[in-house]
């Protein structure tokens, strides 16, 4: 019975992504697993899509539970283990130091100004615009109190944080050479290092100091994770660093066989965890194909994903998907092509999964996969389902599969050829998969298909100084606010937050405030009206926001519409300062009584032999 108590908390774990119908039958194979001897089951690495957020500003950690990777400035201890207690399985990764800019320190005081690179004319060399000084990473930088940059780098990066509470530490600003100077003397010898010694030597002593950065940090932390973030798809430490960063990569590529071969390569050199992250921008949160293009792309391999859109700009605010609530399981195999042209990479590539398959189209025109092709590849396993989504219903249809049109087009840039496509995610079973439709009062802590809060008359947007808002981190200057506010009036001011329903069903409908005054209690109304409209009618409660800050609070289960004539609204007509920030819709399907979301894991399951 022992056996079977612990085997029933690993199915909770095994369940945290999957269908009701999976889960019922993990439970059942608890049973029978004990027959047939002891099992050996450990804390694995997560299931596909493995999902990922890269964030400078700060949210609420219910937020970053929902990911499977969380890359963050934040150090305290406590924020890693609010994530990790409402998801036991996240991996939490703390940036410490770009080590390209010495000019900007995280940990400590400044550093010496003898760390920084000179040109030949003894000025020292601007970097990101103007905004950082180039640190001298190499070993011709001068010692200071017997240390160059890069030793005292090695102590930053290993000490900044917990280890034992953080799973790794990373660096925002890894380059192989200066890139972008054309002026620099790192011997100082008051000659032109690009001119003396050129572009090879440049990058050899660089990236010697580099090395010597990354192999310390690595002697020092042990197995924990070490990422270095270049930006791109870069040679170097490989073997040394267990990620890389893709970071803002376009929803297009310049060449599928270049991309393959360094995504399967880099797999096969780096330290296990991998936790390379491609950090997806498109046009807009809207831009459903050119997520599922770079999706499909990140399911080639092992890596993390993200996507947000462009206006987003360095790390501001992130979106989540349908897709991201779909449990594939593990690979079966190798990911396999179509409709290559002789030995191009060009192609379209198929994954088959556990639970379904990935397809993404990089052929460079527009395509027609059917279930026939896919029927001829081994590993297939159908037939296969779409799923039934919310944010785009029309493509994701819950339909069985028979064939899909998946756009491809080439364009020319520069003497160059950019390839851009779509993809999809299809599955072993019909399911229904709509993630938390979420209303904020602004777009960047809005869900994808949905529009931000509408106000009429008087409301003021506030940046929160408690950080107690549901929030991406304020930031006014991009018109980024943590919640809106309204003084005490007779209802003229109104916030409508109207979510758009892709799939109709019940959903449970949750509110969220921080507070305004100095104090909890000061100014917030204690009897805020909210008219619910719903499909049924209109339901109306009253929000005590002097209460359950920084919560999801439940106002009931209501049954609505596909569209966007649904909605929720405040106003103003209470007795202290109305609070407009969020609102979130949960699916819960054609049974408002059936909890449509599988049991929370426990932590620190592990079970041997």
């Amino acid at each position: 019975m022992e056996r079977i108590g612990v085997l029933t908390m690993v199915a909770f774990i095994i369940c945290r992504k999957k269908s009701f119908t999976n889960c019922l039958i993990v439970l059942m194979l608890i049973f029978i697993l004990p027959l047939f001897g002891s099992p050996r089951i450990f804390a694995g690495e997560p299931s596909y899509p493995r999902i990922g957020i890269f964030h400078w500003s700060s949210a609420s950690v219910e937020w970053y539970a929902k990911f499977d990777l969380v890359l963050t400035l934040n150090k305290r201890n406590s924020f890693a283990e609010r994530v990790k207690a409402l998801n036991p399985n996240a991996i939490v990764v703390s940036c410490v130091e770009d080590w390209n800019c010495v000019s900007e320190r995280r940990v400590g005081g400044s550093y010496p100004s003898a760390w920084r690179v000179k040109d030949s004319q003894g000025n020292e060399v601007k970097i990101y615009g103007g905004g950082c000084v180039l640190g001298n990473i190499s070993n011709y930088c001068p010692l200071v109190d017997g240390k160059r940059y890069n030793d005292q780098l090695i102590e930053d990066m290993s000490n900044a944080v917990d280890l034992s509470v953080y799973d790794g530490v990373f660096s925002d600003g890894v380059w192989d050479h200066p890139y972008g100077t054309k002026d620099v003397d790192l011997d100082r010898n008051g000659v032109n290092d690009w001119d003396e010694h050129g572009r090879d030597w440049l990058e050899s002593v660089w990236l010697a100091g580099v090395h010597k950065t990354a192999q310390g940090i690595r002697n020092r932390i042990g197995d924990k994770i070490l990422i270095l973030n270049s930006g791109r798809f870069h040679n170097f430490e490989w073997e040394t660093a267990n990620g890389l960063i893709l970071e803002h990569q376009p929803p297009a590529i310049y060449s599928m066989q270049y991309f393959k071969n360094q995504y399967d390569n880099w797999m096969a050199t780096a330290p296990t965890p991998h936790v390379l992250l491609v950090d997806g921008k498109g046009d807009s949160k809207n831009s459903y194909s050119e997520m599922r293009f770079l999706l499909g792309l990140t399911l080639l391999g092992d890596g993390y994903f993200s996507f947000t859109e462009s206006a987003a700009s360095e790390h501001h605010y992130t979106k989540y998907y349908d897709e991201y609530d779909l449990d594939l399981g593990y690979p079966k195999g190798k990911p396999r092509s179509l409709f290559c042209e002789g030995d191009n990479y060009d192609c379209v590539w198929i994954r088959f999964f556990d639970n379904g398959v990935s397809i993404v189209n990089v052929s460079g025109k527009t395509q027609i996969i059917t279930n026939d092709d896919l029927e001829g590849l081994n590993g297939y396993d159908g037939p296969y389902y779409r799923f039934k989504g919310g944010q785009d219903p029309n493509f994701n249809n819950g339909e069985q599969f028979d064939d899909i049109e998946l756009m491809g087009k080439r364009t020319s840039r520069g003497n160059a050829t950019l390839i851009t496509g779509d993809g999809i995610i299809l599955l072993k079973q019909p399911q229904t998969v709509v993630s938390d439709i979420i209303i904020d009062n602004v777009d960047a802590a809005t869900s994808p298909g949905s529009s931000p809060a509408e106000f009429t008359n008087n409301w003021q947007q506030v940046v929160d100084r408690h950080v107690t808002a549901w929030t991406m981190g304020g930031r006014s200057y991009r018109e980024i606010y943590d919640y809106a506010i309204s003084s005490q009036g007779a209802g003229e001011a109104n916030a409508i937050y109207r979510p758009t329903f892709g799939v109709p069903a019940y959903y449970d409908v949750y509110e969220w405030h921080g507070w305004h005054g100095p104090n909890k209690g000061d100014d917030e109304a204690s009897n805020v009206p909210c008219e619910i409209h719903h499909a049924n009618g209109v339901t109306k409660k009253t929000i005590d926001q002097t209460r359950n800050y920084s919560r999801w609070n439940y106002l009931g289960t209501f049954y609505f519409n596909k569209g966007n004539d649904g909605f929720v609204k405040i106003s103003n007509d209470a007795n202290g300062v109305v609070i407009a920030d969020a609102f979130k819709f949960v699916y819960k399907g054609s049974n408002p009584h059936h909890d449509a979301n599988p049991p929370a894991p426990p932590q620190g399951v592990q079970v041997k032999e």
